[in-house]
């Protein structure tokens, strides 16, 4: 929770007080308001009371009156100032996720430097237009929370981060904050003003406005452009495609049925035929058509083509057939991992999806081991192709001007 009031007392405390002691006169309280004096000195001393209600809706009215000024411009200052101290409330916000139990941190607007759920979660999604961010924040962050003396060696550049966060979001939340939040604080449904539910209006804001709208509208352009949308590309491959934490498994060998059809090849050197030979390799090929010649094809009749020798006695023809296969071995999970990993390129063509000639039975449950194991050869891959998003994005972000965000963002 954010606590908004807190930071408008030290506000409201110094801007009545210089209100009050001008140049070459100091203004008696009864003047601003008659019979208010203990309340204004209390005010100008930043003292709150038990209902949290610092300043009254009469004495607003007093001081409005007395000073000619608008009510909003009292209590949250004019338009620069009021847009100074939201930056500083954002930054703290973004300070506590960053930090988030690393160091022992003062927050002076974060309740126990702690966001609301919803709040926190928004703004981290906005944050990971920043592959930089995404990298840290779902890769690094762990590793070195572990070690408090490395934490600031891994810790990446999150003030510019939160700067141009700012820059893009600024313009929606300010006009939002005027909108829903400085207008409902002063049309009050019994027209009165109450300091004390400032906080209750700002932090519903936060959940209903600048969580569900504003950052989903940022985020919505943002992946649409070609610099920002590589920060969610990292987060997606991370997120979908980066494991660490499979189940641990000792198994070393898995099962691989394996079925491969007889192939019957000859390397056939004419020179080396004679008359006899030609005669004789004529009857060998109708003998293998006539075993070939079945329309369907049973396990028996590949064991029987498989074991078949053709050409045997035939000068001139070598024979390069293959076996008939149809067996169940146990292979090495490594092995068979390193030899799909190794598959040429040639085969990024081939687009067949109900190929017979291997199977791991039970691989999606009793046999996941060498999905896994291919998951962790996957993410050896993903890695290196993140920290190559992260140096590519920053290159870029570093050749945007800070000044143009606003306009990219409205």
């Amino acid at each position: 929770m954010i606590d908004l009031e807190k930071l408008l007392i030290i506000r409201i405390s110094s801007r009545f007080k210089e209100l009050r002691e001008q140049k070459y006169r100091k203004i008696s309280p009864d003047l601003i308001a008659n019979g208010q004096k203990a309340a204004i000195l209390r005010i100008e001393q930043g003292k709150n009371v038990d209902s949290r209600n610092f300043i009254s809706d009469t004495l607003l009215n007093s001081y409005s009156e007395y000073f000619n000024l608008q009510k909003n411009e009292l209590i949250f200052g004019r338009e620069d100032e009021f847009e100074k101290d939201t930056k500083l409330i954002f930054y703290e916000m973004f300070l506590s996720i960053v930090l988030k139990n690393f160091t022992e941190h003062n927050y002076f607007l974060v309740n126990n430097g702690q966001l609301e759920l919803t709040v926190e979660k928004a703004y981290i999604n906005l944050a990971y237009s920043f592959a930089d961010f995404g990298r840290w924040h779902a890769l690094r962050r762990d590793k070195a929370l572990e070690d408090e003396h490395s934490w600031e060696k891994e810790m990446i550049d999150y003030i510019s981060i939160y700067k141009i966060l700012w820059k893009l979001c600024k313009r929606k939340i300010m006009r939002s904050l005027e909108e829903k939040v400085i207008y409902d604080i002063f049309n009050e449904t019994d027209g009165k003003f109450h300091f004390n539910r400032i906080n209750e209006k700002f932090n519903k804001w936060l959940r209903s406005e600048f969580a569900d709208r504003i950052v989903q509208e940022m985020i919505e352009k943002l992946e649409v452009n070609s610099i920002f949308k590589i920060g969610f590309m990292a987060k997606s491959l991370i997120d979908k495609f980066l494991t660490h934490n499979l189940p641990e498994s000792h198994l070393e060998n898995i099962p691989l049925e394996e079925f491969y059809l007889p192939e019957k090849s000859y390397y056939i050197k004419p020179n080396e035929f004679n008359d006899e030979s030609i005669s004789l390799f004529s009857e060998e090929m109708a003998r293998l058509e006539k075993l070939t010649s079945k329309k369907n094809l049973t396990i028996e009749d590949f064991k029987e083509l498989s074991n078949h020798k053709f050409h045997q006695e035939i000068q001139g023809v070598t024979d390069n057939s293959s076996s008939f296969i149809n067996e169940t071995r146990i292979i090495s999970a490594d092995l068979f991992l390193n030899y799909v990993m190794s598959t040429p390129d040639i085969f990024d063509n081939i687009h067949e999806l109900d190929r017979k000639e291997q199977k791991i039975p039970g691989i999606l449950t009793v046999n996941s081991h060498a999905s896994n194991l291919l998951q962790l050869k996957i993410s050896e891959v993903i890695e290196p192709m993140v920290n190559d998003l992260v140096r590519y994005q920053n290159i870029f972000i570093n050749c945007i001007k800070w000044e143009e965000l606003e306009d990219f963002a409205k």
